[in-house]
């Protein structure tokens, strides 16, 4: 790929990603209702996708990977640890229920399509578009697939900043939330990569922020705001643990690009 078809991917990227945000300020402002809200913010996530996928396909003939081939291993054999992080939300995220499941069940539905639909957008964007546009360009090498890696993920992790517009008082927990993005975005990109399916980051970054919005069913999040800038503590256990999975992405990096090479090393008789 030129270096010219590397910017127009890159600019391609942030015009979506500011596309993004702006159709989803948009889609909030519409309403009060929380569940058409969320309904509204699916919408605009789908139609990110489909922009996306059909760009990525015509300009750069990039195969995302949208069928069932290789989502097993890259759920299970390649992001098995991330069900670590998933497990940990609905501990650390917990809140007494002030209604039953039954009233809440309405809210969790929409909720777990909502996030789904955040992972089919983000990662659409940040491993779909970024780390695909970089990758073609920087090649397949074990350099260049971690530049690719590093460079998308940090974007990934720089938006979350944004938070702090909203709750300028939660430093400590936006700070802690954009290095462990910064890790779990270098996760699925390895994760992408070695599965060849980009499903397989969806669903698990669905299933992320599903667990970490879970207990918000069934009691006012404001309550939960209130105690939500963590401790120096739990920053950092939060931030251990998703070390832990950047961890598994330079290993699994490592593995992948030495199998490729034994691959295409040329037998000689």
């Amino acid at each position: 790929m030129e270096k010219k078809s590397l910017v127009k991917g890159t600019v391609f990227g942030f015009c979506l990603l500011v596309g993004y945000f702006l159709l989803m300020i948009i889609a909030n402002s519409l309403t009060d209702n929380k569940n058409i809200q969320d309904l509204l913010t699916l919408a605009v996530q789908i139609l990110v996708f489909i922009a996306a996928y059909f760009k990525m396909k015509k300009s750069y003939g990039i195969d995302l990977g949208f069928g069932t081939k290789g989502l097993k291993d890259g759920m299970f054999r390649y992001g098995g640890l991330m069900f670590i992080v998933i497990i940990a939300n609905l501990f650390t995220e917990y809140m007494h229920p002030e209604i039953t499941f039954s009233a809440a069940f309405v809210r969790i539905c929409v909720i777990f399509l909502s996030k789904m639909g955040v992972g089919l957008a983000e990662d659409m964007i940040f491993r779909g578009v970024f780390f695909n546009v970089f990758k073609d360009r920087l090649g397949e090498s074990r350099k260049g697939l971690f530049i690719s890696m590093i460079v998308s993920s940090s974007i990934f992790g720089a938006i979350h900043l944004l938070n702090l517009t909203g709750n300028p008082q939660l430093i400590m927990a936006t700070l802690a939330q954009v290095i462990y993005a910064v890790f779990i975005g270098c996760f699925f990109c390895v994760v992408y990569y070695r599965s060849k399916n980009i499903w397989s980051c969806v669903i698990l970054h669905g299933l992320v922020d599903f667990t970490g919005s879970f207990w918000k069913c069934f009691a006012d999040p404001a309550k939960k705001l209130v105690e939500a800038d963590n401790t120096i503590w739990m920053s950092v256990f939060e931030v251990g643990i998703c070390l832990i999975l950047f961890v598994s992405a330079m290993i699994q990096l490592r593995k992948a690009t030495s199998e490729r090479s034994i691959e295409t090393e040329p037998a000689y008789s």
